[in-house]
C-alpha cells in the first residue's frame, strides 16, 4: 500500500508558513488546503498541474473529461505520478472544514475526513500543527469571510476537538517552530518520513505554490524571517471569556500550553 503524507492544521495556526517551508524542500510536491469537500475551491489536480507540472495541459484536459472523478482516485493518480517523477507528495489538510466549517459548510464533523477518506488506499503519515487558542482566535477573527459567522464558543468547541485528534496522531506547536525552525522542521520531516532539506531556511520566503492569506492580514506573513510574535492586543474582557470556558482549559492541558503565554 502506498504512503501518503498529511499535515493537519486549523486556519491561522501557521500552516501557510510551515507549508511554504515544507513545499520548498527538494523533491516535495505540496498540495495545499486539500479536502474531499473542498475540491471546488482547491482542486488537487489543478494544483498538481499548475504548481508542479505533474500533468501536462493535455493530460489535465483528459482527466477533466472524466466527469465526477472520485476524490481518492484523483489523489491516487497524483501520488503515483509524483512518485514516478522522484517526488514526495505532501497534503496540507483544509481542516477548517472539519472543525469550524463556516462559511463553507453548514456544520463541522469534528473528524479528520481527509485522512479517513484516504486510509483505504494509502498508509497515512500524519502530523498536526497547533497554535495557542487565544493567538489563533485573535488572528482568525480578522478574516472578513468569518465576520459574524463563528462564535468564540463554537471556535473553542472545534479547537478542542482538533486538539484531541492532534494528541492522538502527534503534534507540533507553531510557537516552538518560531523559536527553533530547524529543530521543528526536522521533527516534522521525521514524522512524515520526508527527507529533510536544510536549504528550506533560505528558500521559503520566495516559495509561492501555496494557498492561504499570505501577508494580507497575517502579521507573520509580512516578514521573511521566522521569529516569535508578541500576542496581539485584545479588548477588555476577552481573556476572561476564554477563562470562563471549560473547553479552553482542557485544550491548554492536553496541548501543554500555559494560560498566560502564547
Amino acid at each position: 500500500m502506498p504512503t501518503i503524507r498529511i499535515f493537519h492544521n486549523l486556519a491561522r495556526s501557521g500552516g501557510t508558513l510551515i507549508g511554504k517551508c515544507v513545499g520548498c524542500m527538494k523533491d516535495v510536491h505540496l498540495l495545499s488546503e486539500i479536502h474531499p469537500q473542498g475540491c471546488n475551491r482547491f482542486n488537487p489536480l489543478v494544483q498538481a498541474h499548475k504548481w508542479h507540472g505533474l500533468f501536462g495541459a493535455v493530460e489535465l484536459s483528459e482527466l477533466g473529461k472524466r466527469k465526477g472523478i472520485p476524490f481518492v482516485e484523483a489523489i491516487r493518480i497524483i501520488e503515483e505520478q509524483s512518485r514516478r517523477m522522484g517526488g514526495h507528495l505532501v497534503l496540507r489538510d483544509w481542516a477548517h472544514l472539519d472543525f469550524m466549517a463556516v462559511p463553507f459548510l453548514a456544520k463541522p464533523t469534528h473528524r479528520l475526513l481527509l485522512a479517513e477518506a484516504l486510509r483505504s488506499t494509502f498508509e497515512p503519515y500524519q502530523v498536526a500543527l497547533v497554535r495557542h487558542p487565544v493567538d489563533e482566535w485573535l488572528s482568525l477573527r480578522k478574516l472578513a469571510i468569518l465576520e459574524g459567522k463563528l462564535s468564540l464558543e463554537d471556535y473553542m468547541e472545534g479547537y478542542l476537538r482538533f486538539a484531541e485528534h492532534a494528541v492522538e496522531i502527534g503534534y507540533l506547536r507553531y510557537e516552538d517552530f518560531t523559536h527553533d525552525a530547524i529543530g521543528v522542521m526536522k521533527q516534522l520531516c521525521g514524522r512524515l518520513q520526508l527527507p529533510y532539506d536544510p536549504n528550506f531556511l533560505h528558500k521559503w520566503p520566495k516559495y509561492n505554490k501555496i494557498t492561504g492569506d499570505v501577508g494580507r492580514t497575517s502579521r507573520g506573513g509580512k516578514s521573511d524571517k521566522i521569529v516569535p510574535l508578541k500576542r496581539a492586543s485584545m479588548e477588555p474582557g476577552l481573556i476572561e471569556r476564554f477563562r470562563s470556558n471549560p473547553k479552553y482549559h482542557k485544550a491548554l492541558e492536553i496541548l501543554e500550553y500555559s494560560d498566560v503565554d502564547g
